[in-house]
């Protein structure tokens, strides 16, 4: 029998393991990793994209989600793994692709709109030529020129492309009257694919996403760590619509049992290209990493938030 202390193996002996999940653009891989951090099974579902109109690319939530359990269940069917034995499940998910659904209900709004959608583009320049903006942007160079705060530098610079999810979430907001209706009423909530499936593996009960995450939306202040309330209300986003941010690496909650047949607690959701970058050891100041899938980036590392001079 195993001890009490051991977290490795069940209270009858059976190995615990570690599942982990990655989705990208085109498909979505769960794969089973025992405790000497070997991999002992894996399974891989397809991810059928949309494209309803010119630049719009979307994904039925609802075909995300079967698949997701699909790719979770057919590891654990191949690893010969019951619930009881993972110890933990993390998800890793592309940066961006977004939904929003009722509060209450749970019913989705609009299919997820892709972090490849270009349907806000018009929405994003004329943002970029307003005088507005550029009034902001000029008061943050003055502010950055005598305080010498980085978040200010970071304000000046920032320019508004179609990936940002404010600017999708703005159309969204401006184009389905519904989603305006719920914000009204406080009764709508925004989510990114990590969000999402938290919210249903949780049974509707946990609105969570991590920084990594958080980051891709323009909505989020990385010098305090929270959802920042200016940019929120420029954007006309409710902030009670927005999930919590929680540690990249915590527990962010239990799935209900009915879903894989016992509870199983979710210990991580991170953005695919951070994980990735943890993944190789990318853990030092200005150490580098070049993803390359459905697009490229390179990430570094910075000790502590860094606003780039050149408007990276």
């Amino acid at each position: 029998m195993a001890s009490a202390a051991d977290a490795t193996v069940t209270a009858d002996g059976r190995p615990k393991y570690i599942l982990a999940v990655d989705i990208g653009s085109t498909t979505m891989r769960c794969f089973a990793v025992d405790a000497n951090a070997k991999f002992v099974a894996s399974a891989v579902q397809p991810i059928d994209t949309q494209l309803p109109a010119p630049g719009h690319v979307e994904l039925d939530p609802e075909m995300l989600w079967s698949r997701f359990v699909t790719v979770v269940k057919d590891a654990m069917k191949s690893a010969d793994i019951a619930a009881d034995q993972v110890s933990s499940l993390g998800i890793a998910t592309a940066r961006g692709t977004f939904t929003s659904w009722h509060r209450e209900t749970g019913e989705v709004l609009h299919p997820f709109i892709s972090w490849q959608d270009t349907r806000s583009a018009e929405l994003a320049k004329s943002w970029n030529k307003s005088f507005f903006f550029r009034a902001l942007a000029g008061s943050s160079r003055v502010l950055h020129t005598v305080t010498q705060a980085n978040r200010f530098l970071a304000m000046a610079l920032i320019e508004f492309k179609a990936y940002h999810m404010c600017i999708r979430c703005q159309w969204v907001l401006q184009n389905i009257p519904r989603a305006q209706d719920l914000a009204n009423q406080g009764q709508l909530m925004f989510g990114t694919i990590d969000t999402y499936l938290v919210w249903r593996l949780s049974g509707g009960k946990v609105h969570a996403t991590d920084a990594s995450n958080a980051s891709a939306t323009a909505l989020y202040d990385s010098f305090s760590m929270s959802w920042s309330t200016p940019c929120c209300k420029l954007m006309g986003v409710p902030r009670d619509s927005l999930p919590r941010v929680c540690d990249t690496s915590s527990h962010i909650c239990t799935c209900d049992e009915d879903i894989f047949g016992g509870p199983i607690e979710v210990h991580c959701v991170v953005a695919d290209q951070q994980s990735a970058a943890f993944g190789q050891m990318c853990w030092n100041s200005k150490q580098i990493k070049c993803t390359i899938g459905t697009g490229s980036f390179v990430d570094v590392a910075t000790s502590s938030p860094h606003a780039s001079g050149s408007g990276l």
